[in-house]
C-alpha cells in the first residue's frame, strides 16, 4: 500500500511595514505550523505555534532585523509530515 505524502508549499508576502503572511500555497492542510525563530534570525512576533493552515489560507507574523542589521532573508518553517525545516524567502 503507498504511503500519501501531503503537498504543502510556503509563501510569504509583506502586508504592511513589518507585518507579513505565511501562506500555504500547496494542495493540502498543513498541521502543526511553526517557524523556527532560533534558525531564522531577526525580530520576530506573533509567529506561528503549532497552526494549522489550509490550502490557500495564512497566517500573519511580525518580522524585523535586528538592532544594526537588515531583516533575514528567510524563513524556516515546520510542520507535521514535513521534510524538516524549510528555507522560505522573505520579499
Amino acid at each position: 500500500m503507498a504511503t500519501y505524502t501531503p503537498q504543502v508549499s510556503w509563501a510569504i508576502a509583506e502586508r504592511w511595514d513589518s507585518e507579513y503572511s505565511l501562506r500555504n500555497i500547496g494542495s493540502d492542510r498543513a498541521t502543526k505550523v511553526n517557524i523556527d525563530e532560533a534558525r531564522t534570525g531577526g525580530i520576530l512576533k506573533d509567529v506561528p505555534t503549532d497552526a494549522d493552515i489550509e490550502p490557500g489560507a495564512s497566517v500573519r507574523f511580525l518580522i524585523a532585523g535586528a538592532t544594526g542589521s537588515s531583516k533575514p532573508g528567510e524563513v524556516f518553517v515546520t510542520w507535521e509530515g514535513g521534510p524538516g525545516p524549510v528555507a522560505v524567502p522573505v520579499p
